[in-house]
């Protein structure tokens, strides 16, 4: 019947019957039947769209298929009204098949922005990528979705990588929303141009002129975009400099990785990183020890300091510090007696860690490990790897 095209039309009935058949299989070809013998759109849609939500996928994504040979201008009120519900099986299939029509989709634009603020996580990034298809056309709305009250951090994402899906030529629009007065879309409007890796001078400025906005988190944003756009964005670094000691820790924290990416000189950096060694807030410490350890050697400087946090209660923050002084090799040379401290009552992962940085030492921490006995470290249950490394 389907090849068989407007010569099945009597079948017309049969066919309709069938879109209800438990096999899943007949449900589907019979979708692309009916496409075929040319019913009316009219009384075909409302037969299709039922089909959206098919408890088998292989049924839907026939029903998408289907109206995919009807213009958009006819079946775009029935996407519509769906998308406005809470059917979410039949969204997914609504956005497929406006993905398909790509900027011929735009009425939905909407309507798809107020889907994905109340879909599922999965959902929503299927919401994102019909929203993407739709092209430039859809910008502004976009841009305007980040003041949404509903926005969090998952839907934040998802409308940024829509408006990044359509490359560069949103980055004047992004500048823009970078002044706007709602907080969220001028921090939405920095991680944008970061994922974009806009290296356009006037998003550089932009930029690095919201590092002095009143809110932390458009600051620490646009810390982060600028260490995103790498090299091109090296005339921001006095100003992240002077953001280093912002009152805020997250912006702190970003700052440190954004001059880290933007590979400053290590003899500008590593005091700016001792120093940072020293913040209050455990996160900045982790940000300048990640900065420490893609130094290597040159920041030997920053041993004394290093060593100091050896010693501190944070596990995690500890193993980095071992990783540093790993990286920083035989002029750590003077960390040996606390790593080996650490090999006596240490966690197990840091005793890997201060295993492997012994190593990275060399032959001068030799004479320390062997204070360490075979038996100290079996009667304190070390990890058999650590044990083994040192007698080798």
């Amino acid at each position: 019947l389907r090849d068989m095209g407007p010569a099945a039309r009597p079948a017309v009935d049969l066919l309709v019957e069938s879109l209800s058949d438990e096999d899943a299989t007949i449900r589907a070809i019979v979708c692309g039947a009916l496409r075929h013998v040319e019913m009316p759109p009219k009384r075909l849609l409302p037969l299709l769209v039922e089909r959206f939500d098919d408890s088998k996928r292989l049924v839907r994504r026939a029903a998408v298929d289907a109206i995919g040979g009807i213009e958009p201008n006819v079946c775009l009120p029935f996407l519509i009204k769906i998308l406005q519900g809470d059917r979410f099986a039949a969204i997914d299939s609504v956005t497929l098949a406006i993905e398909r029509y790509r900027a011929r989709g735009f009425a939905a634009t909407p309507t798809l922005i107020d889907a994905l603020m109340r879909a599922p996580k999965p959902l929503g990034e299927r919401l994102a990528v019909a929203l993407a298809a739709v092209g430039r056309r859809a910008t502004p709305a976009l841009i305007n979705a980040l003041a949404d009250d509903r926005l969090n951090s998952t839907r934040s994402k998802a409308i940024v990588r829509a408006l990044t899906s359509n490359g560069p030529d949103v980055i004047p629009e992004l500048i823009a929303a970078l002044s706007a007065d709602v907080t969220n879309v001028r921090a939405g409007a920095a991680d944008a141009l970061a994922e974009l890796g806009a290296t356009d001078k006037s998003a550089v400025q932009s930029l690095t002129r919201a590092l002095s906005d009143d809110h932390a988190v458009v600051r620490a944003r646009s810390a982060s975009a600028l260490g995103a756009i790498g090299v091109a964005a090296s005339v921001a670094v006095p100003n992240l400099i002077r953001t280093r000691t912002d009152n805020d820790a997250t912006v702190r924290s970003e700052t440190l990785r954004a001059l880290n990416l933007l590979k400053l000189d290590p003899g500008q950096f590593v005091p700016i990183l001792n120093d940072a060694l020293r913040d209050e807030s455990p996160v900045v410490r982790r940000s300048a020890v990640d900065g420490l350890i893609e130094l290597g050697p040159a920041a030997r400087d920053a041993v004394p300091q290093l060593i100091t946090l050896l010693r501190s209660g944070n596990v995690a923050l500890r193993v980095r510090v071992a990783l540093a002084l790993e990286r920083i090799g035989p002029d750590a040379r003077s960390a040996v007696n606390a790593l080996v401290a650490t090999l006596k009552d240490g966690p197990s992962a840091l005793q890997k860690s201060a295993i492997s940085a012994i190593g990275g030492i060399g032959a001068d921490a030799a004479a320390a490990v062997d204070a360490v006995s075979y038996t100290h470290l079996r009667a304190h249950e070390t990890d058999s790897y650590v044990v083994c490394r040192l007698l080798l």
